[in-house]
């Protein structure tokens, strides 16, 4: 009896194993991009998926379709930061304004193990669950 070989799948099915579990963890994506070219097509525009709609209703729909997203972090200019930042923590607490990076490094320091925008907003998360933690007790 031959053992199972996922390349054996029809190659829809493959890709839509491997979007999944990109779907699912942000640090499974990345590192399934660095496999080989062929995930890296796949999963590449899934890390870096964009929204450009700001609305509160577009994100309220966001969130609302996808229950396991830990993060939604919103780039916006350095002007418009705090608006934002005040209208979008009360819609959903995983919901983290930015402003724009600086440069193409900081799109690129995941791959280089480097902090980035995605770890700051981590912190951010981080310490609004610890808040929240601690205004309960």
């Amino acid at each position: 009896m031959q053992a199972f070989r996922l390349q054996d799948l029809p190659v829809e099915l493959e890709r839509s194993i491997f979007e999944i579990a990109a779907r699912l963890e942000l640090k499974t994506a990345m590192n399934l991009s660095l496999v080989c070219r062929q995930l890296k097509e796949w999963i590449q525009p899934l890390i870096y998926e964009m929204h450009s709609s700001i609305e509160t209703s577009a994100l309220a729909y966001i969130l609302s379709i996808s229950p396991s997203l830990q993060i939604l972090c919103l780039i916006t200019d350095e002007d418009d930061l705090e608006r934002y930042e005040q209208g979008t923590r009360l819609v959903d607490p995983r919901v983290v304004c930015l402003p724009h990076p600086e440069s193409v490094l900081d799109w690129e320091a995941p791959y280089r193990g480097r902090p980035d925008m995605w770890s700051q907003a981590e912190e951010i998360i981080e310490q609004r669950q610890l808040a929240a933690n601690q205004m309960e007790e």
